[in-house]
């Protein structure tokens, strides 16, 4: 009896043992089975990655988006190399003159104009009732204070009028001698004037636009040579022909007649 007992339990146990055999294999099994999967993953992971590097279609769109980074540079490249780009970005930081005039009370724009050759200042020169206007071709840094300063060198005890408009501002002042003297007030000084100088100083003319409104532009380049200005200065001279203007500019303040 005690023997069939025995037998029982270790059948028991055997079977019990088994159980626990089968559930170790399983386990192993499936850590296998994991295993295998992973593997399988991995290696169908790299093959999608392969394909996508070889894929036309996605080499396309890499492409398409190479191109599209290579057009904003292009668009960027081609703004820094407008001719305009940079005198406009200087005018707006005030680095250089959007526009500037030299005004000057003589009776034809030829004098001026052959003053500006004989100063090496480039210009275009046009008559208005009240004398002469220059318009200035060099308006970097301080062109314009240059230029009007050597042309009062020359032509001591006459006044002229430097207008320069730098970043939208207009100035107007007064040179004498190779000196700046007075600081005006533009709208007051341009009342006295044709209209056609405070449309050029604000940017509402253009100086290629000055024929076409009937005046006659004269270049100090036209004087081939200084010594062509300077004969042209001796003549009138020689003619005793009166160099300014009858109606000349006038520096004052008419409402109360001071100086601004």
């Amino acid at each position: 009896m005690a023997d069939d007992e025995r037998k029982n339990a270790d059948g028991a146990d055997s079977r019990a043992h088994g159980a626990d055999a089968l559930s170790d294999a399983q386990v192993n099994a499936a850590f296998a089975d994991l295993e295998k999967q992973f593997s399988s993953d991995f290696e169908d992971s790299l093959s999608a990655l392969d394909d996508n590097l070889t894929d036309p279609g996605a080499a396309s769109v890499a492409s398409d988006a190479d191109s599209a980074d290579s057009a904003s540079a292009d668009g960027f490249s081609d703004l820094s190399l407008d001719p305009h780009f940079d005198d406009e970005l200087a005018g707006i930081l005030g680095q250089k003159a959007k526009v500037a005039l030299i005004l000057a009370p003589f009776a034809q724009p030829q004098i001026l104009a052959a003053l500006a050759r004989m100063a090496d200042v480039e210009m275009s020169v046009f008559f208005i009732r009240t004398g002469c206007v220059g318009v200035l071709h060099d308006l970097d840094g301080q062109g314009p204070e240059d230029a009007v300063r050597a042309l009062s060198e020359m032509m001591t005890d006459v006044p002229f009028l430097l207008s320069v408009n730098r970043a939208d501002k207009v100035s107007l002042t007064r040179w004498e001698n190779g000196a700046e003297v007075e600081q005006l007030t533009p709208p007051l000084i341009f009342v006295n004037m044709d209209d056609v100088v405070e449309d050029l100083m604000i940017g509402f003319t253009a100086l290629g636009e000055l024929s076409q409104a009937g005046y006659d532009v004269v270049e100090a380049s036209s004087f081939e040579t200084v010594e062509a200005a300077m004969s042209y200065l001796a003549g009138m001279m020689r003619a005793n022909r009166n160099p300014f203007a009858d109606d000349g500019f006038d520096s004052s303040d008419d409402s109360d007649g001071e100086a601004v």
